[in-house]
């Protein structure tokens, strides 16, 4: 609500809070106390990257708890775990592929029904997700407004295969129907990417990124998964 809000109005805000990481989804800057005194301030991805042990010993504490939204992991937790695999891959050649799954209407959702009723879709959508992973596999917030899959041992195909499931998952369970007569619902792209051997998270994203399609387009047939265009109107 803060970023978004901020994002609309364009006001400057003085947050203080112990929610780590949310705190770095809706800041520019962070400043960090400590005894009354700034201890140290910069952007998040400064404070994030920060040598300084007492920095870190903080951040550690606290960011490796789960994310509040459906039990997912942190994102610094996500970015550990994916440089697990990166060295699993390297090392014994064990491939790995992420999915990234991007919300495409939170903000006119949140404009029609709230932020109340918008946060319990989202939580929906987590839940229905995370209940077809494997044991192996991890579910993190990338931001605000993004989630990602890492699929430990799965090549392209494979996640591709989950992909389509995942969208008939949500479909069953009716997620992504309108909430009311306007016919207005959650909408959500997903992007896959079958990560390189010294690609970073950042890369594998963009990746998936670009070549994202609407989750309701993916449909699993006999013989495995594929893309087809379908109607989704207005959603």
């Amino acid at each position: 609500m803060i970023a978004e809000y901020q994002k609309r109005f364009g006001f400057t805000g003085v947050v203080v809070s112990h929610e780590i990481p949310d705190i770095f989804y809706i800041s520019q800057r962070v400043a960090m106390l400590d005894e009354g005194k700034i201890f140290v301030e910069g952007t998040p991805e400064e404070i994030q990257s920060s040598e300084d042990p007492v920095v870190q010993g903080f951040i550690h504490g606290l960011a490796e708890t789960k994310v509040e939204l459906a039990g997912m992991e942190s994102r610094r937790e996500g970015e550990r775990l994916f440089r697990q695999e990166q060295a699993r891959l390297e090392r014994f050649g064990i491939p790995f592929s992420i999915l990234l799954l991007e919300f495409e209407t939170l903000e006119k959702l949140v404009e029609r029904h709230g932020h109340a009723q918008t946060q319990d879709l989202m939580t929906r959508f987590v839940d229905t997700v995370r209940a077809r992973l494997r044991v192996t596999d991890t579910c993190f917030r990338y931001s605000a407004d993004r989630i990602v899959l890492i699929l430990a041992g799965a090549k392209r195909d494979e996640a591709e295969g989950l992909c389509a499931e995942l969208a008939a998952a949500v479909r069953d369970a009716g997620i992504t129907d309108a909430p009311d007569k306007e016919q207005f619902c959650l909408s959500a792209a997903a992007g896959i990417a079958a990560v390189e051997n010294g690609a970073s998270l950042e890369s594998a994203v963009a990746e998936a990124e670009a070549q994202r399609s609407r989750l309701s387009e993916w449909v699993l047939n006999r013989q495995g998964a594929r893309f087809e265009d379908a109607p989704t109107g207005e959603r």
